[in-house]
């Protein structure tokens, strides 16, 4: 091999190790590492998550007469849950499966309405973030989501109560 054909062929391999040889310049997420507390965020969304599908899956099992909207509730929570897990691994290179304990049940009244009541906190929470965060459009969605949770769990108190 000559001088001008080695020359080549690194510059060939630079070129080629440029493109696949470094990952620093991929994007990991809409949030990134220098946003303090993003992690310990998502994984207490995805705590208040867990929880809440398993609340509403245990609550659509002993309750038939609610239990369409009660399933579709915990479907959604498990779909929150899907969402925030993906960011999480995107921003930590981690996954993090989150378990919940059993769920409290005492009457359906008294349940529905601590469940009423932890969605709009949990709505409060996911705007207070959005206004902090490069997930803002992610917890903005979920915000909403939870909003809507509130307005089905009322009309389920609302029911109830007739």
């Amino acid at each position: 091999m000559d001088d001008t054909s080695i020359k080549e062929s690194v510059q060939a391999f630079q070129s080629v190790w440029e493109r696949v040889g470094s990952v620093s310049d991929l994007p990991t997420s809409n949030a990134s590492p220098e946003v303090p507390g993003e992690g310990e965020r998502l994984r207490t969304f995805m705590l208040n998550a867990v929880g809440a599908a398993e609340l509403y899956a245990e609550l659509s099992r002993r309750f038939k007469s609610a239990a369409p909207v009660l399933s579709r509730l915990a479907a959604e929570e498990r779909a929150h849950l899907r969402a925030l897990g993906l960011e999480y691994y995107l921003l930590t290179g981690d996954s993090f499966t989150p378990k919940a304990g059993e769920p409290e049940i005492g009457g359906l009244l008294s349940t529905l309405r601590r469940a009423w009541l932890a969605e709009g906190r949990s709505e409060q929470g996911y705007l207070h973030a959005a206004a902090v965060s490069p997930l803002g459009p992610l917890y903005r969605e979920h915000a909403a989501n939870e909003r809507r949770h509130c307005e089905l769990l009322r009309g389920l108190i609302a029911q109830a109560l007739s």
